[in-house]
């Protein structure tokens, strides 16, 4: 609802809203042990986007080493790619 309205105040004031740009954080769900919960983290994901959230941010702890980064940030792109229609 805020998002729309912002994007009709600047329609009204003369402005494109075309390339308005909103960011947001998801919120990551911890499941067993502390692990990230990949499905639950991004299924908030779908509903940012239908409400106009164009560039999303996430804050984890990475590991040292790179393959463990990998392990940890693969399934996040991937299930983030497919929550929200970028696959």
């Amino acid at each position: 609802a805020g998002l729309g309205r912002i994007r009709e105040e600047l329609e009204k004031a003369g402005r494109e809203s075309k390339g308005f740009q909103v960011q947001n954080y998801v919120p990551v769900v911890a499941g067993e042990g502390g692990a990230v919960d990949v499905e639950k983290t991004m299924s908030v994901v779908p509903a940012m986007v239908e409400g106009g959230v164009t560039d999303f941010r996430i804050t984890l702890r990475l590991p040292n080493e790179e393959a463990a980064v990998q392990d940890l940030l693969s399934p996040l792109v991937e299930t983030f790619r497919k929550a929200a229609g970028r696959s």
